[in-house]
């Protein structure tokens, strides 16, 4: 019985995944909602992009269809067949809705999906398909080095990416600075503006009437 409530559970919670995100108070881009359901949409665009929310319920239905062939099918063709064409569906997916916030993710999740439809037609050598086990060997040798020229491309766009958040994140920093502010000079400091009080008109007016008095009397 808990293996049909889990079951039930897994089948579910593609669709579970579209009905949390499209019912939310608040929208994504809320600081909250990022923090208890983020993973839920991370990288994902869902601002300009309202499809682009089906992005992890594709990815959630697909890994089930998955292991579901697996289970219910012993016959590694059927398998890598329902492989191909949820491959397919993916890759079309991705070109014509662009999920991601950015370019480099969306270059980065469609060219891992076109490396893994290309590795499962060449898996398709690995069954009956292919007799001889020299030609096996030199095309598994060859897969092998396909898995790790893709394994490099996705470090090195990580690592890209992480290098570009890190100086972005110092420059905002140093703008965030306060500037300092220049000092004054020493003669800046001693000079004062004195507005002294024989300046105002009243007062020059007084001494004006006294030189005059002064004048006036007699010696």
């Amino acid at each position: 019985m808990p293996g049909y409530i889990l079951l039930t559970l897994l089948l579910v919670s593609p669709f579970l995944v579209v009905c949390i995100l499209r019912k939310q108070k608040f929208p994504l881009g809320h600081p909250k909602l990022k923090a208890s359901i983020g993973t839920l949409y991370q990288n994902v665009d869902t601002v300009d992009k309202p499809y682009a929310l089906l992005f992890t319920p594709i990815f959630l239905l697909r890994r089930l269809m998955f292991a579901s062939v697996a289970v219910m099918s012993e016959n590694a063709t059927v398998q890598l067949f329902v492989t191909i064409y949820c491959s397919l569906a993916l890759i079309a997916f991705y070109v014509i809705v662009w999920p991601m916030n950015d370019t480099v993710n969306n270059v980065l999740q469609l060219g891992n999906e076109i490396f893994f439809l290309v590795c499962v037609h060449v898996m398709l050598t690995f069954t009956e398909f292919t007799t001889d086990p020299v030609k096996r060997h030199e095309i598994g040798a060859t897969y092998l080095y396909f898995l790790a020229l893709n394994v490099t491309v996705n470090v090195a766009l990580i690592g890209y990416t992480i290098i570009k958040q890190v100086i972005d994140y110092c420059r905002k920093r140093k703008q965030e600075q306060p500037k300092p502010k220049p000092e004054k000079k020493a003669s800046e400091k001693e000079t004062t503006d004195v507005n002294l009080p024989n300046s105002s008109p009243l007062m020059l007016e007084m001494l004006q009437d006294y030189e005059m008095t002064v004048n006036q009397t007699p010696s």
